[in-house]
């Protein structure tokens, strides 16, 4: 149908409803007068009447007939529904014409008449080319007149849109917004109009307008980006600050939106186009494009990502690169512009860059790859060479998919690169020489590359073994010439440093050429590095890596001349490390010390560096873990120098070392070699701490101490009882009365007793502790007095003196230390601890002091072994004078009360009384023939032991026991002698007087059966 006659069907319909609404009044009129006339006639008249216009009204009290209110109703229904119907019909006719104009508009909007097209050109035209004076406004207006008519015209109209835009942004960049004009503002209003109708040709008809309408607002956006790239908030902003600012800026948002749009409908089709221009305007107006390029990246991360992988490499197999030289210096814009985008996005979009770089390099080893997919591998490598970014992305993802089988491809695709003449293949291994000295991910390709190397289980070609070792050469080479040549920095040594742990992991025979490379390696790090990497990498080795002593004394020796305090500074932070708990393996460390410190030159140089970390290295003694306790208490006993020590860090290291003694000897399973081996660098480092005075009074205290602490004094045969209580139990005063029933409990009476309960626990029980083997016990015993001995065997006095002096290794000074230190820990009182010995009558003053003394030597067997040692020691005996006067004197009480008939029948008195006896002979307290008297006590009776120990204890009352009588018979001699001959002269003058001797010679004659073999010792002379 026609216009004409869709007009005038509806011109007809229109008549037809306007007669059928004038019939409808007509007949509405003719009712109401029937319906008045009615009602006149009736004769309730009276008591109805007409309104106005003929409707009833019902007056009050009054009824109407029930037949003019039925068919009142009928009439109004079916009024009502015509009314419906009617209204139905007028809004679908009303929606039809509505349509139908909307129609037309669109029609004679979408094809204007030519007059009209001809007069819009005209006007363009003339204010375009400026022929005559034409307001910006109207030409604006013809220019998207011409835009949506003229197809010749739109190249035109397109251009104008150019200067419509830059005014725009313009308007928008202005400082102050008073300078913003009314034209400015119609102007942002025409550029959203022409963006309007691009958009709307992108939607119509995409594969014919896209490309054009991309390139256009790609191109605009790179001449924006370049012209107002030094306006205020452009010129020093960040790219996110930049993207922020032209996209809050709405003509470039508009230009962006048709660009995002082209592209979208182009993804699946015909990208290319797009991603070309977008290349091409990066490469003119970088780096003032680059917010567009994020953009778009932003919105498109992998088809922009790839089709930009695919532009670069077309591109790339049209140039040829031979040389690193080359890539350095290259001049290709595009390619320069294909590095900078894919850098950017690889920043933002990770995961996409890497899929698709990926994706690239695996095509290349398809059957049936073009020669563009077998161009990956380099072209991969020169986009490497140009920006770090990619460097390091490329770099990790070639360590991820590397494997045997990509290697022999590898291999066997360089032949394919040679048939096919890939451009930059021939200086591809300098080429990788030089992105493995500055790309931070070099590190992970040189740990593949060792991976490689003899001796490997990786199986591949071997060719690809000996490229690998090729590569690990150049690269050592030219580290070496950069190192020594004083290069500021090599990108590789630094990002090397953090994976030293992955290095070491190479060394584990020193004999390979891999070891050898890695070792060449870590020495160029710590020369270029200077000290703080020489501590890293030195104390990596120490700390981590077993058996590396020899890695580190190689490393060492070859930058010892260039940093001569490296090894000191690297002990010093690893004993901090090991001071804060931060070692994983603490006993790595301490064994790898000792093992330098067993080499020739390095003792010296351990000593020196431990100086200052003694203190630290006492700390682990306590450790629970005794291998490492081991370990560090042989490490003491190599590097302790007590001469150059500070006093606290020597008190520090001699408690350390003295409990770690007692703990040694209680320690259960262990081997008996391995224990002696232990105890001799105890043995060893005390007596070098011993060398200061002050230290060997420590030491030798602290021994002493632990002999008589009950932790440690059952390991020496100590005879300690511990007490054990009963539990305490509640009980019931009344119930035990009751049980008790001690008596009747009468009234008014006082006969009554009750109980009162037990007090505490009642009677204590004693449990003796078990002792030790004797075996144990002896061995203990003898590795104590040892021990003691020799820390007493020092040049204490004279520390300028040579200790491996013999001469003057005297035991005298420290033997004192011992006596009076027994004397101190012994005697629970001050008072009355001098060398003389009072009269016998005295004894009961001191009776309680006697007996604890005497206590304390039943209950510690080994006393009477320190006494022996300090016996033979003269004249340290004489210190210990209160300790033999206490037991002389409970012996002598004991045995005047005794009432045996021999004293055999008291053994342990006796046994005390001899070992006291003997004590005193060695130590020369006693002359002969007192200091025989030992040897008649088990065959006397007690009262005659009682005599002659009396008159044992009148002689040293008369005879004070004093060093002054001591003297050497050798002069320059370190052992001193008592003389009891007197006078010389007189041969026949007896070593002791004869009222102290009398009692005994009685003895023997009365007993001279028993004696008389014996009677010529005791008197020689007759």
């Amino acid at each position: 149908m026609t216009e004409k006659g869709v007009i005038k069907s509806i011109s007809n319909i229109s008549n037809k409803q306007h007669i059928r609404r004038k019939q409808w009044k007509k007949d509405s009129r003719n009712y109401r007068k029937e319906s008045l006339k009615q009602a006149k006639e009736t004769p309730e008249a009276e008591e109805t009447r007409v309104g106005s216009r003929g409707s009833l009204r019902i007056q009050s009290g009054r009824k109407v007939p029930k037949c003019t209110y039925s068919s009142l109703r009928k009439i109004l229904r079916s009024f009502k529904k015509y009314i419906s119907c009617l209204d139905k019909f007028k809004a679908i006719l009303t929606d039809f014409i509505k349509m139908i104009t909307e129609g037309k508009m669109e029609k004679q909007e979408s094809f204007p008449k030519p007059d009209v097209v001809l007069q819009q050109l005209q006007i363009f035209l003339s204010g375009a080319s400026r022929i005559a004076k034409v307001r910006n406004a109207e030409v604006a207006q013809a220019a998207i007149c011409l835009l949506k008519s003229t197809e010749a015209a739109r190249d035109a109209a397109l251009e104008h849109a150019y200067n419509l835009f830059d005014e725009s942004v313009n308007n928008f960049l202005k400082l102050e917004i008073s300078d913003r004009d009314s034209e400015g503002v119609f102007n942002d209003t025409i550029v959203q109009e022409v963006h309007k109708v691009l958009s709307d040709y992108v939607d119509k008809e995409p594969e014919t307008w896209a490309p054009i309408i991309s390139t256009w607002s790609l191109d605009l956006l790179g001449y924006l980006s370049s012209k107002y790239a030094d306006r205020r908030g452009v010129l020093h902003a960040s790219l996110p600050e930049v993207l922020q600012l032209w996209m809050s800026c709405p003509p470039t948002r508009m230009l962006i939106d048709l660009t995002t749009q082209c592209l979208s409908t182009l993804v699946s089709s015909n990208p290319d186009t797009c991603i070309d221009a977008l290349i091409e305007t990066s490469v003119r107006h970088s780096p003032h494009f680059d917010w567009v390029v994020a953009h778009i990246g932003s919105c498109f991360p992998n088809t922009v990502i790839t089709r930009v992988l695919a532009c670069g490499l077309k591109d790339f197999m049209q140039q040829d690169i031979t040389d690193e030289a080359q890539i350095s210096t290259n001049k290709n814009p595009k390619i320069a512009s294909v590095v900078g985008i894919l850098g950017h996005l690889a920043t933002h979009h990770d995961s996409d860059t890497r899929a698709a770089i990926r994706n690239l390099f695996n095509e290349s080893f398809s059957d049936s790859a073009t020669r563009e997919q077998l161009a990956a591998g380099p072209f991969l490598l020169h986009l490497a060479a140009m920006s770090d970014t990619l460097s390091h992305v490329i770099s990790s993802e070639f360590v991820k998919v590397v494997n045997p089988e990509v290697l022999n491809k590898m291999y066997h695709q360089v032949e394919k690169w040679k048939s096919a003449k890939i451009p930059g293949t021939e200086g591809l291994a300098n080429l990788v020489v030089h992105l493995l000295l500055r790309s931070d991910g070099g590190c992970q390709v040189i740990r593949c590359l060792l991976n490689i190397m003899p001796p490997s289980n990786v199986e591949v070609h071997a060719g690809i073994k000996s490229a690998a070792g090729l590569i690990l050469d150049s690269v050592l080479i030219e580290i070496q010439r950069r190192a020594y040549g004083g290069a500021a920095e090599i990108p590789l040594l630094h990002f090397l440093k953090t994976h030293v742990a992955d290095l070491t992991s190479c060394l584990t025979n020193p004999e390979t050429s891999k070891a050898s490379w890695v070792l060449n390696l870590l020495k160029f790090i710590c020369f270029h590095g200077e000290e703080p990497a020489t501590v890293f990498v030195l104390g990596y080795l120490m700390s981590s890596v077993d058996n590396a002593a020899p890695y580190i004394s190689n490393i060492y020796q070859d930058i010892r001349m260039h940093q001569p305090h490296a090894l000191s500074a690297t002990l010093s932070h690893q004993m901090a490390e090991l001071k804060s708990n931060r070692l994983s393996k603490p006993v790595t460390l301490i064994q790898n010390i000792i093992s330098l410190c067993q080499r020739d030159p390095w003792t010296p140089l351990i000593t020196e560096g431990m100086a200052p970390n003694l203190e630290v290295l006492a700390g682990q003694i306590d450790s629970k873990n005794t291998e490492y306790s081991d370990a560090v208490v042989e490490l003491l006993s190599i590097c302790v120098n007590p001469k150059q020590m500070p006093m606290s860090s020597l008190f520090i290291v001699c408690s350390s070392v003295v409990s770690y003694f007692f703990h040694l000897l209680g320690r259960k399973g262990v081997d008996l070699v391995i224990k002696i081996t232990l105890i001799n660098n105890i043995k060893s480092l005390l007596a070098n701490l011993c060398q200061q005075s002050s230290a060997q009074h420590a030491v030798l205290r602290m021994l002493l101490e632990g002999v008589l602490d009950k932790k440690y004094s059952l390991l020496f045969g100590a005879k300690l009882k511990s007490n054990e209580t009963k539990p305490i139990s509640e009980t019931n005063l009344l119930d035990e009365n009751v049980k008790y029933m001690s008596s009747i409990t009468l009234p008014q009476s006082h006969s009554s007793v009750f109980h009162s309960g037990i007090i505490g626990s009642g009677l204590r029980t004693t449990k003796s502790i078990p002792q030790p083997e004797r075996d144990i016990v002896l061995l203990n015993k003898q590795v104590i007095l040892d021990i003691i001995q020799a820390c007493c065997k020092v040049s204490w006095r004279f520390p300028l003196d040579d200790v491996s002096n013999s001469n003057n290794q005297s035991l005298i000074p420290g033997m004192k230390i011992v006596a009076l230190l027994m004397v101190e820990l012994i005697s629970p009182d001050v008072m009355f601890n001098g060398l003389p010995w009072p009269d016998e009558d005295y004894l009961k003053v001191t009776v309680e002091r006697d007996l604890h003394i005497k206590k304390m030597f039943e209950d510690y067997p080994i006393l009477w072994d320190l006494l022996s040692l300090v016996a033979t020691n003269h004249p340290s005996l004489c210190y210990c004078s209160v300790l033999l006067r206490a037991v002389m004197a409970v012996l002598l009480s004991f045995w005047s009360s005794s009432q045996e008939k021999l004293t055999t029948n008291c053994p342990k008195e006796l046994a005390t009384s001899q070992h006291l006896i003997n004590i005193m002979a060695t130590g020369q307290l006693l002359p002969p023939p007192l200091s025989y008297i030992d040897e008649v006590l088990p065959l006397v009776t007690p009262y005659e032991a009682f005599n002659l120990l009396s008159d044992i204890w009148q002689y040293m009352r008369d005879n004070v026991p004093s060093p002054a009588l001591f003297h050497s018979k050798v002069p320059g001699s370190s052992r001193m002698w008592r003389d009891f001959s007197g006078d010389k002269k007189d041969e026949t003058k007896q070593f002791c007087d004869k009222k102290y001797i009398s009692r005994l010679r009685f003895i023997l004659f009365a007993n001279i059966e028993k004696f008389g073999v014996v009677y010529a010792k005791f008197f020689p002379s007759g």
